[in-house]
């Protein structure tokens, strides 16, 4: 990313997580997902002449990918962040990740999805 929307990320996200943090992400939000499978997909498969294995996050709760990514930063937060609650806003789907993980962490929040 570059620009002016560059500046808008924090530094931190702007490379990929470690495989420590992934495992960590894992480990705190486990009880409140599903377990997704992993299935092959043929058709792609032959289409890109390799095996590709898709995730099935669709089976989420709320359905969006989004879920999994906002349950962890939530857990994460610290204390004075946590004190301050949550306020989430979209023009989409990917408000329902964050209203989903504020309700089962039980957190002050608030997410809004704007109408079509």
């Amino acid at each position: 990313m570059t620009g002016d929307n560059a500046r808008m990320i924090p530094t931190e996200w702007q490379t990929p997580p470690a495989t420590e943090d992934v495992r960590a992400a894992r480990t705190q939000s486990r009880e409140h997902l599903v377990d997704t499978p992993f299935l092959n997909s043929r058709t792609r498969s032959l289409i890109t002449d390799c095996q590709l294995v898709l995730k099935f996050e669709n089976l989420q709760f709320t359905a969006p990918f989004r879920e999994r990514g906002v349950l962890n930063r939530l857990v994460c937060l610290i204390d004075d962040e946590r004190s301050r609650g949550v306020i989430a806003a979209s023009t989409s789907n990917h408000a329902q990740g964050p209203a989903r993980a504020i309700e089962a962490l039980q957190r002050a929040g608030l997410s809004v999805q704007t109408a079509a």
